[in-house]
């Protein structure tokens, strides 16, 4: 029904095949840009904004903590520690698999206050692209980004970020380690975050 209303504005392609095609309503002149290889963006039309290689995000921060025997979180990258009442908290996390990794994983992601009370939560699988953690490879390390959704009613103020994993059947969290070896119980705080109005 909107069809008549939009035009081709650009060609996502990955390893030079064609993977998303991308409309806006009002055309522009024709032009090419190109992002580093495997990824490049066809424009038949002018791109209004400035396109950011991968290598211009922030870097990971690297950490060693320990899931149980099943999986490791090597690094996170949190683009922000402020969110609005109602939003979403982005997060990406690096996970690396470990021999005792044969099950399936859920990853817990919450937003406490001081009381442990909830105002934010995501329940999700460690990776969209990598499929379930029984199907993981032992030793590959493997992206996960998410999207934390912030509850509306609720004040703002500083709480902390937590996360963890738990069997996806039986719902047993996984306990946490250190590099150390050191038990820090079954939740990680991960970052204090400002939630404003």
């Amino acid at each position: 029904l909107m069809g008549d209303a939009y035009s081709l504005w650009g060609i996502i392609q990955a390893y030079n095949e064609p993977r998303l095609e991308i409309y806006r309503r009002h055309p522009a002149p024709a032009t090419v840009v190109q992002l580093p290889a495997p990824l490049s963006v066809t424009a038949p039309y002018t791109i209004p904004f400035a396109i950011a290689s991968v290598e211009l995000l922030p870097p990971m921060t690297a950490v060693a903590y320990r899931f149980g025997d099943q999986l490791e979180l090597i690094g996170y990258r949190l683009p922000t520690t402020t969110a609005r009442l109602g939003g979403q908290l982005p997060l990406v996390l690096a996970w690396r698999g470990l021999p005792a990794l044969g099950r399936d994983y859920t990853l817990f992601a919450q937003l406490l206050d001081a009381n442990q009370r909830k105002i934010g939560q995501l329940d999700t699988a460690l990776s969209c692209n990598a499929g379930p953690t029984s199907e993981w490879t032992v030793g590959e390390t493997m992206p996960g980004y998410y999207q934390i959704p912030i509850l509306p009613a609720e004040s703002p103020g500083v709480y902390q970020l937590v996360i963890g994993l738990y069997d996806s059947q039986s719902v047993e969290r996984l306990p946490l380690y250190a590099a150390s070896g050191e038990a820090l119980g079954d939740a990680l705080p991960l970052a204090e975050i400002t939630i404003e109005p």
